[in-house]
């Protein structure tokens, strides 16, 4: 879909924008100040006839349908509907990814294209770091990179696109405790990233990575308020699709929520660390699992709160399922979690998006 709605709070109601230049979906918008909304990726789509005419050329393979009773039921009206209005080559719709990066005006009710990333993804999250603290900047030692703070935690390296060093290194899961080996690169040239407005995207899946990415991308808003798509990214220990992240803007450290494993990390771009916190251990009976893949995450004063997401697994595609219905509370000050007692009477959800309104 293209199209774009309004919420007031003060009103108690909808309108409808402008819509966005193409249909996209399976994207990330994140805003910036009180005026511009940035979408990054995502997956769009184009008719066959005209693909040599789309933004982007990279075809997503191997896309899965979902399938229940009531999907089987249309498949079988539309089959019988074929019969009669043949579907030929040219009427197959082809799914992209979205490689653009668009803004939009809330003033002005305008969109613009405001940049490109080399390497789109589908999933994905996006954080802006350092909105609120104009006075901080942050830099990426090449000597250094990002490493873990505990003995007993995983060790970053900053993993950079031009021409670099290989080495291997052991490094030690904390997830499940298990030992991986995991080949870094570091630039042999001095690196001097500026980190004082960067948008930094984390997870999702890429056309060279379909089970998820190992990658956090960094792109940095110039004053124009157009995205230039940096060359240096992060490498984490393993790939990861199901992951969800939220800056807190008061000191700029990025909190990794591990949607698999309801597992917390922060990542500390000016100290180079990545460190774990308390896990969220759910004390559901009707859910044990830890699972919460596509929940909400926000940050409301200075708690981190997790909201609903999928809890299982089916399947040999391993499809997430069964929506939950919880809210749990993060403390960043004594490192715990506490589960939030809802007193009206809640619907299970997953994909969805949680943000804090300021009133």
């Amino acid at each position: 879909m293209d199209s774009v709605y309004a919420y007031s709070p003060v009103r108690s109601s909808w309108s409808q924008r402008k819509c966005m230049p193409q249909a996209r979906a399976r994207h990330f918008s994140v805003s910036v100040g009180s005026r511009y909304i940035f979408v990054f990726g995502g997956v769009t789509m184009s008719i066959n006839s005209n693909n040599r005419h789309h933004s982007s050329d990279r075809v997503i393979m191997n896309h899965l349908q979902e399938t229940n009773p009531s999907s089987n039921r249309r498949n079988y009206v539309s089959s019988r509907l074929s019969a009669f209005n043949p579907v030929t080559e040219l009427d197959i719709p082809t799914l992209h990814f979205e490689k653009s990066i668009i803004r939009y005006d809330i003033c002005s009710d305008t969109w613009l294209n405001v940049g490109e990333t080399d390497n789109p993804r589908l999933e994905s999250h996006v954080v802006l770091i350092n909105e609120s603290n104009e006075n901080a900047s942050f830099n990426l030692q090449p000597s250094d990179g990002i490493h873990e703070t505990d003995s007993e935690q995983t060790s970053l390296r900053s993993d950079l696109s031009d021409n670099t060093s290989v080495s291997e290194n052991n490094i030690t899961n904390n997830s499940n405790g298990t030992n991986q080996t995991n080949k870094t690169r570091r630039r042999n040239n001095s690196l001097n990233v500026n980190f004082e407005r960067v948008f930094v995207e984390i997870g999702g899946i890429t056309e060279t990575q379909p089970h998820g990415t190992d990658q956090v991308a960094f792109y940095r808003l110039r004053p124009d308020y157009t995205v230039f798509c940096t060359a240096d990214y992060i490498k984490l220990p393993q790939q990861v699709r199901y992951v969800n992240c939220c800056v807190h803007q008061d000191n700029n450290l990025v909190y990794i929520f591990w949607e698999s494993t309801s597992e917390l990390s922060v990542l500390d771009l000016r100290r180079h660390t990545l460190r774990s916190l308390a896990p969220l251990v759910s004390s559901s009976t009707s859910s044990p699992n830890e699972a919460r893949i596509y929940a909400g995450l926000s940050w409301v004063g200075e708690h981190l709160y997790v909201v609903g997401g999928f809890s299982e697994f089916v399947g040999d595609d391993r499809r997430p399922t069964v929506p939950r219905d919880d809210v749990h509370c993060y403390d960043p000050t004594t490192n715990t979690w506490s589960c939030i007692k809802v007193l009206n009477t809640t619907v299970p959800r997953a994909i969805f998006g949680c943000v804090c309104l300021n009133m």
